[in-house]
């Protein structure tokens, strides 16, 4: 079975016994294919990161229970912090060796800010990084999670990718108009 049958096996799975994990992962996935869909990539090597940005959340399954549950703000960013290890634990025990990888990394920057403080120097992880923080900043995942108007999570997406060396400003301008887009075409007539 190929990653991306087991992909959609594994969503499919969710979609009844987890509605809003699934509801996060997938517009993970498709707000990452949206922004990489004029590019000219192979599609051998493509498959993977579409794969991996759809499951970089799974981890979130043994996670939630307790981000349900009442936690300082520190607390709670520790466990969040949590989601991408066990995600790449799960995920190279359960026949998806090569996306463990591309989801350990999937939290970081191109200045070494991210979760694990490595720099980010994959313009595709990059993307799954920004598809995955730009759902969690607009979309409802966890009752205590504020969602943001589109200015301002496009605002905050722009300040963690400022002044980076992964995507020169042309390139940030277009990530930002195809996130306005993505916003207005599929979250906001949902």
């Amino acid at each position: 079975m190929t990653n991306i049958k087991k992909t959609e096996f594994l969503l499919n799975s969710l979609k009844i016994l987890k509605p809003k994990l699934y509801k996060k992962m997938i517009h993970t996935g498709r707000l990452f294919e949206f922004l990489i869909e004029k590019k000219n990539l192979e599609e051998k090597e493509l498959k993977d990161y579409v794969s991996a940005s759809y499951l970089c959340n799974i981890g979130f399954l043994s996670l939630e229970e307790s981000l349900l549950k009442e936690h300082t703000r520190a607390e709670r960013i520790n466990i969040v912090k949590r989601h991408v290890k066990v995600s790449k634990n799960y995920l190279s025990r359960t026949g998806f060796p090569q996306l463990s990888k591309i989801v350990e990394l999937h939290h970081e920057y191109p200045n070494g800010l991210g979760y694990f403080k490595e720099q980010q120097s994959d313009k595709l992880i990059g993307y799954i990084n920004i598809a995955d923080e730009f759902i969690d900043l607009t979309i409802e995942y966890f009752d205590c999670d504020q969602v943001l108007t589109l200015d301002e999570a496009i605002d905050e997406i722009a300040r963690r990718y400022k002044s980076n060396s992964l995507y020169k400003t042309p390139e940030m301008t277009k990530i930002k108009a195809d996130l306005a887009d993505y916003y207005e075409r599929f979250i906001l007539n949902v």
